[in-house]
């Protein structure tokens, strides 16, 4: 009994210094990585990954990691320091990780004047993370992506050229496929670029087109970036999200939907000082569709706007949609703009000081008379706008809610809407509107 009793005792002994110190050991982790605020190969990948620094990364680092790439690695951890490229990092294997140690100083340079810094292509699986990626001064994009699935873009700091190149460019499908002839038919097939995700990074450019582009992708995120100087485009995607993105000073939209669209959520986001609309959803170009073509259940929610340079929120070719509690703060023009909608539910939204081109230079041209917290200009169909705050305390402007006259407008219901402050018509709609029920009209 005694020796049983001794052997029970040095077990237990032996499983308390093992919790103890298998504890002490993710304490010290922990502390160490939030310390540092730096991520290490080791704590990552701790038996796989190749580790590059400066001691043999060789003279352009994309030769380098290619070389790796090539040879089936498929965790590579670059540490901190400037390193040049003067081609394409070309992930073109599946499954493959590219991680800095940390964002800030962990930096890749492009050299070539016509090449991307980090692509990838024809691939699922694949992390990038912790990098600044510099194609300031020579570059196409920063980081491109196409025909592949699965694909994250974490935590990065990309600078972009001014003119002429995507920052970021999430290309979607190489079309023709052998599904679909173009991105319209894409979308319609369901033959798109699947699970893409874009977190958490940092967008430096003054580009008037898409900084960002998040092109022909389904069920995709771009989510806590933060872009200066350019726009986020979402272009033919379907159920995708665009959620608590930082837009300011962009040259162009802060963002822009292209149509056909569908299921897609613009929420949360902050967009500040953007040159056009903050928010645009109006039919792309380069596929037309016509007019009879809507996009459909586009949710535009809870986004804060503030001094946007023509509408706030601007819809055109859009169905069965919501715009809902979004906050919208001093636009040249008009708050909200409805052109060709159909079944729209446009209600909570707090609209604030519209129509200050009055005041300021009107860059776009927009007739000033028209002017309103909310316009309803042609073919606005069956929709509901309620419950919205419209206010104008520092200026004056026209109108309040405004639908224009024989402009097809109709079966629209205009219910318990605030217009609170300096309007010259808080509301003004055409006889056949199916309802104006409840408003309230304070000066």
């Amino acid at each position: 009994m005694k020796k049983w009793n001794e052997e029970r005792m040095i077990k237990t002994i032996k499983n308390f210094l093992k919790s103890f110190y298998l504890k002490l050991i993710v304490f010290f982790l922990m502390f160490t990585v939030i310390g540092t605020g730096k991520v290490y190969a080791d704590e990552v990948y701790p038996c796989e990954a190749i580790t590059i620094d400066q001691s043999n990364c060789g003279e352009f680092l994309n030769v380098t990691i290619n070389k790796l790439i090539e040879d089936g690695v498929k965790d590579i951890f670059i540490k901190a320091g400037n390193y040049k490229l003067n081609n394409m990092i070309n992930i073109d294997k599946p499954n493959v990780n590219l991680i800095g140690e940390d964002k800030n100083c962990t930096k890749l340079i492009q050299t070539n004047p016509n090449s991307d810094s980090i692509g990838v292509h024809k691939v699922s699986n694949v992390i990038v993370e912790n990098l600044t990626i510099d194609n300031s001064a020579n570059g196409n994009s920063a980081f491109s992506e196409g025909n592949s699935n699965n694909v994250m873009l974490e935590n990065c700091i990309l600078y972009g050229q001014d003119t002429n190149n995507f920052t970021v460019y999430f290309a979607g499908k190489d079309y023709p496929t052998s599904i679909s002839e173009n991105p319209v038919k894409g979308l319609e097939n369901n033959d798109l670029d699947n699970g893409n995700q874009m977190i958490n990074n940092t967008i430096y450019s003054k580009f008037t087109g898409d900084g960002v582009s998040f092109s022909c992708q389904s069920n995709g995120s771009v989510i806590n970036n933060k872009v200066y100087g350019t726009r986020i485009a979402m272009y033919i995607c379907s159920n995708c999200a665009a959620l608590n993105n930082t837009i300011e000073n962009s040259s162009s939209n802060g963002i822009n939907i292209s149509i056909p669209s569908v299921n897609d959520v613009i929420s949360g986001n902050t967009i500040e000082n953007s040159q056009t609309s903050a928010i645009a959803v109006s039919a792309e170009k380069e596929y037309p569709v016509p007019q009879s073509y809507y996009g459909n259940n586009i949710t535009i929610s809870n986004n804060n706007i503030k001094n946007s340079n023509y509408m706030g929120i601007e819809v055109k070719q859009l169905a069965k949609s919501y715009i809902s509690n979004n906050n919208i703060d001093t636009t040249l023009n008009n708050g909200i703009y409805l052109l060709l909608t159909d079944g729209l539910t446009v209600d909570r939204n707090n609209i604030i000081n519209s129509g200050n081109s009055k005041n300021k230079k009107n860059l776009w041209g927009w007739d000033e008379n028209l002017n309103s917290g909310l316009f309803m200009d042609y073919s606005v169909k069956n929709s509901v706008v309620a419950n919205n705050i419209i206010r104008n305390k520092e200026f004056s402007c026209p109108f309040g809610i405004k639908e224009q006259k024989d402009n097809l407008n109709t079966q629209n219901s205009v219910i318990n809407n605030y217009i609170l402050g300096k309007f010259t018509y808080p509301i003004l709609l055409v006889d056949n509107t199916n309802a104006e029920v409840n408003n309230h009209i304070e000066p």
